[in-house]
């Protein structure tokens, strides 16, 4: 979800699900996580004017999806789109289809991501790095 047209970080992210014991399965869990996020940080509700998210059903949904309740409940002025990144990702994959060198690229990317994100030791070894380098984005 973008907010004042920035995008949530990933720590953000993991503050909004990691806070709930639940394993937010359904819209109503989801809304609440990010509802309860927006509340507790003092993020203005009456400035947020659009959000996006993937554009699965339970997500972007006009009755009962996130966004939907979101604006219903919460953020009257925000307009749903479909994430832009997601999007990206969806392309890249569908050209990947046709082109050999793009799977093997987008499969070892995937592989160095789930090297980093499935092994806290790693993860941290990553995180030091990045703070010796002052690279946040490395």
């Amino acid at each position: 979800m973008f907010v004042f047209g920035m995008s949530l970080t990933a720590s953000q992210w993991k503050d909004i699900f990691n806070s709930n014991s639940c394993n937010l399965q359904t819209q109503n869990q989801l809304k609440d996580a990010i509802q309860n996020f927006i509340v507790r940080n003092d993020i203005p509700t009456d400035c947020v004017y659009w959000m996006a998210f993937d554009g699965s059903a339970n997500m972007s949904g006009r009755i009962n999806g996130v966004q939907a309740k979101l604006k219903k409940e919460l953020l009257p002025k925000a307009n749903y789109i479909h994430c832009r990144s997601h999007l990206l990702n969806l392309a890249a994959a569908n050209a990947a289809r046709d082109v050999k060198l793009l799977q093997g690229l987008f499969s070892s990317l995937n592989s160095l991501w789930k090297f980093f994100h499935n092994s806290p030791k790693c993860h941290n070894v990553l995180t030091e790095v990045q703070r010796i380098l002052n690279d946040p984005a490395l």
